[in-house]
């Protein structure tokens, strides 16, 4: 145990302000001078030993009644190992603009909220730990080791808007079998590597708009086995490797909307994926193969520039298309226009067709063989949904019946 007499004059400050969760704030006002990537060059005057966080953390001093502890620090480098593994916190623990010389460990501890923000770190060590809040690591660079929350809990979201990770192998975050009761939230989120996240519990989506995820010889995207209400891969999204979302379970929406697959290979994987709303509007054609056998889709809404050379459907079923323009491809009377349908039938023709197997249509009442790979092939039209004008489809392959 630290005594009050050993510590620093900015270990001091944090000691006192603890009990009564008063931030303790080092930064000089200069960006310049305040950037963490320049923390290496902060004196001791701006310098925290992470013995001291973690003895603060540990219960080192919070025998004020009637306050609420809280550890907030800001502008501070933090010099050794924050280990904090294995143990109960049962304090709020904030950092901000810091730079922290070492990986946190928090592997199987049990704490509150989580806050490393505007930070580098060298990673963050997360595996079997139960967060009674969130994680936060929203603009944080995490430079040489990965984010690790595998089996982890978390009773709020993991929050990585505008972070960037890059850890020394193939993935940059591990998380099989995460189970959060938010949701991942990564907007234009960077990493060097992928993120790995099978089996995971995302109630409230994994939400990646305008990130780029870059493992250019693996896997940028490993969701196997995922279930979320939504996954939404929009706005820019750009995976420089495999997109992977074999078995996935989305409630909601499934979005590639301008988005950019450049995984070589098969570059999107959805193999017996079960989603309600499938938008594959991309902002490119795939640069490799697209995986859909055995998947099923509520909705469908697609273009002709995102389906790339090879398509593997054997086995995939969607429901309705829903097209870009509902005003524009609706005629008199709610019809499709017919000048729409040929267009679409000229564009399927274009891909070479493979014969698939035999999958049941039991909206049609028929059991057929399919014959082409071609999404969107379909004789003739209705829409009996009252939703925006679609081209009925109960499986891919088979003929549509009015």
């Amino acid at each position: 145990m630290l005594s009050y007499g050993e510590l620093t004059p900015p270990e001091r400050a944090l000691w006192d302000a603890f009990p009564e969760g008063h931030r303790v704030d080092l930064r000089t006002g200069v960006p310049e001078a305040d950037d963490p990537a320049a923390g290496e060059e902060w004196g001791p005057e701006r310098t925290v030993r992470a013995a001291v966080v973690a003895t603060l953390l540990l219960g080192g001093n919070h025998d004020r009644s009637g306050a609420v502890a809280a550890l907030r620090l800001a502008g501070t480098r933090i010099t050794g190992r924050l280990d904090l593994s294995g143990t109960e916190i049962s304090h709020p623990f904030s950092l901000e603009g810091c730079r922290l010389d070492e990986a946190v460990n928090v592997r199987g501890a049990t704490t509150r909220t989580i806050a490393i923000t505007d930070s580098r770190v060298p990673g963050i060590d997360a595996e079997l730990a139960r967060i009674e809040g969130d994680l936060d690591l929203r603009r944080s660079a995490l430079e040489g080791g990965p984010l690790i929350v595998a089996n982890a809990h978390v009773a709020g979201n993991l929050l990585l808007t505008d972070a960037s990770i890059s850890g020394p192998g193939e993935w940059a975050v591990f998380g099989g079998s995460l189970t959060l009761e938010g949701g991942v939230f990564g907007e234009r989120l960077t990493t060097q590597g992928g993120i790995r996240l099978p089996g995971a519990h995302l109630p409230s989506g994994l939400i990646l708009q305008a990130a780029r995820l870059e493992n250019a010889d693996g896997v940028a995207l490993a969701a196997g086995g995922v279930v979320a209400s939504t996954v939404d891969c929009s706005q820019g999204f750009t995976a420089q490797g495999e997109v992977r979302l074999r078995r996935a379970r989305i409630d909601g929406l499934l979005t590639f909307e301008g988005a950019r697959l450049n995984g070589g290979g098969i570059a999107l994987d959805c193999t017996a994926m079960h989603v309600a709303d499938f938008d594959f509007r991309t902002a490119a054609p795939l640069s490799g193969s697209v995986d859909l056998r055995f998947a099923q889709a509520a909705w469908l809404q697609d273009s002709e520039q995102s389906w790339p050379g090879k398509v593997l459907l054997d086995g995939f079923s969607y429901d309705s298309i829903r097209f870009a323009d509902a005003s524009s491809a609706a005629g008199d009377g709610g019809t499709l226009a017919r000048d729409d349908v040929a267009r679409r039938l000229a564009w399927a023709v274009e891909i070479p067709a493979t014969p698939l197997s035999r999958t049941n249509n039991s909206r049609a009442g028929t059991d057929r063989s399919a014959t082409t790979t071609t999404p969107g092939a379909c004789s003739s039209a209705n829409n009996d949904t009252g939703a925006s004008p679609c081209l009925r489809r109960p499986a891919l392959g088979g003929t549509c019946s009015m």
